[in-house]
C-alpha cells in the first residue's frame, strides 16, 4: 500500500457531536434514546444520546476493564487528509473519486448493521484502523451508540501497546464516544499461543489471537447490554476476513441475543478512507 498508518492524532470527517452517548457501564434494561437524524452537511455524522443512568461497576472486578465515560464535545472540522499521489494505483484513484462523489452528493453511511442492532461494541486494534469503521457506524441512522473496546495482549513490545492505547483513547475523546481499556494480560496470550510460535500469518496462531480478543469483547458486550460486536481487524487487507469473521461469530454465539456485525470493511473506499483519516 502506498500510504502508511502512523500514530498521529485523528480527526474524522465532519463529526458533529451534537449529543453524546452516556457510557458503557449502564444499568439495563432501559435502552438508549435515539436522537432525530436531521439533515447534515456532506461529511457530517451525528452521535446519539442515552438516558441519564447511574454507572455500575463491572460484574467481575478481577477483569479490570476500565471505561472512559464520554464527555460533550464541540462541533469538529476536518481536512480531507493527504492527497492521492500521482503514482497511486488505479484502485486508489477510483476509490478517491467515489469518495469525492459521496461527499458532493451528501454523505450517506454504507454501514448496514444486523437487524435490531442499536448499540455496538467495537473491538479496536489501533486508532488508524478505527477511523473509517467508526465514521461509518456513527453516521448510520440505524446505530444509537458505538463504544470502542481495547483489548490486545498480543501487541508487543509494551511500549507499542501503550502508544496504540493512548492514541485510541485520544481519538475517542475527540469524538466524544466511550472507550473501554482492558488489561494487558500478555501472559494469558503467551499461554494460549504456546506451541504456535512459528505459525505463518493467517495460520492457527492468528485464529487463536482473534478468538481470544473476540471472546473478551463478547463477554463485555453481554455484561453491559450491547446488541452486537465488531472488530477493526476486519478492515485490514493483511488479514483473512473469513478468519476474523469466524472468530467474531463464534464469540457472539456464546451469548443469547448477541450478534456479530459482518460487513465488507476491506472495500477500496473503506481502505482509502482509513488512510485519509489517519493522514
Amino acid at each position: 500500500d502506498f500510504f502508511a498508518s502512523t500514530h498521529v492524532p485523528l480527526t474524522p470527517p465532519g463529526l458533529a457531536a451534537t449529543a453524546i452517548s452516556s457510557g458503557v457501564l449502564l444499568s439495563p434494561p432501559t435502552p438508549p434514546l435515539p436522537l432525530p437524524h436531521a439533515t447534515l452537511a456532506p461529511g457530517m455524522v451525528q452521535l446519539t444520546r442515552a438516558p441519564d443512568l447511574v454507572p455500575r461497576p463491572p460484574a467481575d472486578s478481577n477483569r479490570r476493564c476500565r471505561p472512559t465515560m464520554p464527555t460533550p464535545s464541540a462541533t469538529l472540522s476536518y481536512s480531507e487528509g493527504a492527497a492521492v499521489p500521482d503514482d497511486a494505483p488505479e484502485w486508489a484513484v477510483a476509490a478517491s473519486e467515489r469518495l469525492r462523489e459521496r461527499r458532493d452528493n451528501g454523505y450517506v453511511s454504507s454501514a448496514d448493521p444486523p437487524e435490531g442492532v442499536r448499540r455496538v461494541l467495537l473491538h479496536s486494534c489501533c486508532a488508524p484502523c478505527s477511523g473509517a469503521m467508526v465514521e461509518e457506524m456513527c453516521s448510520s441512522p440505524k446505530v444509537d451508540e458505538v463504544v470502542v473496546f481495547f483489548y490486545n495482549p498480543n501487541i508487543h513490545p509494551r511500549k507499542e501497546y501503550e502508544i496504540r492505547k493512548e492514541e485510541n483513547k485520544a481519538f475517542c475523546a475527540t469524538l466524544g464516544i466511550g472507550f473501554v481499556d482492558c488489561d494487558y494480560d500478555a501472559e494469558n496470550w503467551y499461554r494460549r499461543v504456546k506451541g504456535l510460535e512459528y505459525d505463518p500469518e493467517r495460520g492457527k496462531r492468528c485464529t487463536e489471537c482473534f478468538d481470544m480478543r473476540m471472546e473478551r469483547t463478547a463477554l463485555h458486550a453481554h455484561e453491559h447490554g450491547f446488541d452486537a460486536i465488531a472488530t477493526t481487524n476486519a478492515t485490514s487487507r493483511w488479514k483473512d476476513a473469513g478468519q476474523v469473521d469466524g472468530s467474531g461469530y463464534r464469540a457472539a454465539a456464546r451469548y443469547e441475543g448477541l450478534k456479530y456485525w459482518c460487513q465488507d470493511w476491506q472495500s477500496d473506499e473503506m481502505t482509502l478512507r482509513k488512510y485519509e483519516i489517519s493522514a
